[in-house]
């Protein structure tokens, strides 16, 4: 198995490169459409009168989701697995057991 098909396993590319934060937390059922239409309200109030605030910064200090949850969401946007390596690598085992998919055999040497 390559990484890549470890992530599409994950669900992870299932989602947009892009996608919002509060999409990627509303399609995941981990926020309701209420609570991001407050943070969202809340967000353009802030950058009205002090600056921008991030969405997941504002969710997370009225205690719409724990840290926990966001670093999963923002992992998902940017398509960074939140599984240790340790835990990616025992997906990467040949049949053997050996971790010879992680490199190429025309670049091993």
């Amino acid at each position: 198995m390559t990484l890549e098909d470890y992530l599409r396993e994950k669900s992870i590319s299932k989602l947009k490169n892009h996608a919002l934060i509060g999409e990627i937390l509303l399609r995941r059922g981990q926020i309701r459409q209420y609570q991001l239409n407050f943070a969202l309200e809340l967000q353009s109030a802030y950058k009205k009168y002090s600056g921008q605030k991030q969405i997941g910064e504002i969710l997370l200090q009225h205690r719409a989701l724990s840290p926990v949850v966001l670093r999963e969401a923002l992992s998902i946007q940017k398509e960074i697995p939140h599984e240790s390596v340790t835990q990616i690598v025992s997906h990467l085992k040949d049949d053997d057991g050996e971790h010879t998919k992680l490199i190429p055999p025309s670049e091993a040497k």
